[in-house]
């Protein structure tokens, strides 16, 4: 999910880089800025699951407190 992210959210980036897309408002601030959130947090999400990987592949186990897990009482 985060790569389909990160690439989806370059193609958006760039297509409103080479159009000149920019909001609406009184600003008129370029459309890239806010665009941009979407690769950078694709790329935070491919971080942390690689990270999570690498523990799981080391033999670390997650640790839940009983109030996380999905029906405890």
């Amino acid at each position: 999910i985060g790569a389909a992210l990160v690439y989806s959210g370059l193609l958006l980036v760039d297509e409103s880089l080479v159009f000149g897309d920019s909001t609406l408002g009184t600003i008129r601030a370029p459309m890239w800025i806010p665009q941009a959130i979407m690769p950078v947090g694709g790329l935070l999400i491919c971080v942390h699951t690689l990270g999570r990987l690498m523990a799981l592949f080391r033999g670390d186990v997650p640790v839940f407190r009983s109030d996380e897990l999905i029906g405890s009482t």
